[in-house]
């Protein structure tokens, strides 16, 4: 969403009273745009356009645009239709993919009879990445407000043909969880069938990644910082999975995710220089002057995912202590009568062992933090994990 000089100026004008004119702020200037935002890969999925409206500020509610008629028309005249899944959220069959070196043109048809389109973009083949590795390297955290020591992911890639300049890269990380002392049985001293001590946990990269290839002839990018992960964070723990995928997009592309881009990282000041509306590659076909907002990206796509252990990683990286405190032992109970009691008084404990010949005897319990995973994370093995 951008914002406007009117906005600043009227909580400015809050913010130090007498020290300027108030500026009366009048919603009714506001003038409702289409928003776009989708993307085409040449990956055999579902792809996505979503169609909603900007709403003015003293009314911010997301309004979809529904009931659209969304399609893709190909260089050879090819039409695919896409079908609302979700209200505002269109998407292509499931095997649906695009071709590289091929043309792919976007039309919207909105309910209320409006046209918009795309001019045909051409789907860049996305080379395959050379490498992803990592150095120790030292950051500055916003949790400690130090520099502090962690793994540099870096991504190496070329391309040959010379054909591909711009890159747009995101990251998906998955790291498996292991508590201290794994809950093998309910809280009736059952056996449970399925654990709780080993958790899965996703987490996908938030903001935009842009490289530049260099060279003539075959282009390269070397040494792109892809992604950081802190010394005291719990993803490098036992065990990690990085996965990067990289877009091949146009030089119109790069253009508009760099000024969105900046137009995002100057947000945080009242004297911010003020980017106004950043125009995509969507345009109104009944009106030339409609402001239309967002941007279809068409984009090859190419992967790359690594595993790493503890012991995988350079020096002087430690091996960070779990989330949470769990001492040996926590509660003993050498009375099998007494364990109803402790477990009604605390419903946060669970019972991790029981021992009938080993001494002490006894039925061994441990906080939820530490016993089980399941509450925050997944006990569900992704697909493509390998331990």
């Amino acid at each position: 969403m951008t914002k406007s000089v009117s906005l600043y100026t009227l909580i400015f004008s809050l913010l130090l009273g007498s020290c300027i004119l108030p500026y009366d702020f009048n919603p009714e200037n506001y003038q409702r745009s289409l928003v776009v935002d989708g993307s085409l890969t040449n990956e055999t999925k579902a792809h996505t356009v979503r169609l909603f409206y900007t709403q003015p500020i003293d009314s911010p509610v997301y309004q979809p645009a529904t009931q659209a008629v969304v399609s893709i028309t190909d260089g050879d005249g090819v039409v695919t239709y896409l079908t609302e899944t979700y209200t505002g959220t269109y998407q292509t069959m499931s095997d649906f993919s695009g071709v590289a070196g091929q043309t792919y043109q976007l039309t919207v048809e909105t309910a209320d009879g409006r046209s918009y389109q795309t001019r045909p973009v051409t789907l860049l083949l996305s080379p395959p990445i050379d490498s992803l590795y990592m150095r120790y390297e030292y950051l500055p955290s916003d949790e400690t407000h130090h520099n502090e020591g962690g793994i540099q992911f870096f991504v190496d890639s070329h391309d040959d043909t010379g054909n591909t300049r711009y890159f747009r890269y995101d990251w998906e990380e998955t790291y498996r969880i292991q508590v201290p002392f794994p809950s093998l049985y309910d809280n009736n001293l059952v056996y449970r069938t399925s654990p709780l001590g080993t958790c899965y946990q996703t987490n996908v990269s938030k903001s935009f990644h842009f490289a530049t290839a260099t060279g003539t002839g075959q282009t390269r990018v070397a040494e792109f910082p892809i992604h950081f992960v802190f010394q005291y964070e719990q993803q490098l723990r036992t065990r990690y999975s990085l996965k990067v995928k990289q877009y091949a997009i146009s030089d119109e592309a790069y253009q508009y995710f760099q000024h969105l881009n900046k137009n995002n990282e100057g947000s945080g000041s009242l004297f911010d220089q003020q980017q106004g509306a950043i125009i995509g590659n969507v345009f109104s076909v009944d009106d030339a002057s409609e402001i239309v907002l967002g941007y279809f990206e068409v984009a090859g796509v190419s992967e790359r995912r690594e595993f790493y252990n503890p012991r995988d990683l350079p020096p002087p990286f430690r091996v960070p202590p779990y989330l949470y405190h769990c001492p040996y032992n926590d509660i003993i109970i050498s009375s099998f009568d007494s364990v109803d009691y402790y477990l009604n008084t605390n419903p946060f404990l669970l019972v991790y062992m029981v021992s009938t010949f080993t001494p002490p005897v006894g039925v061994y319990l441990a906080s939820r933090e530490c016993a089980d995973c399941s509450w925050y994370a997944s006990t569900i093995k992704p697909d493509f994990w390998i331990d």
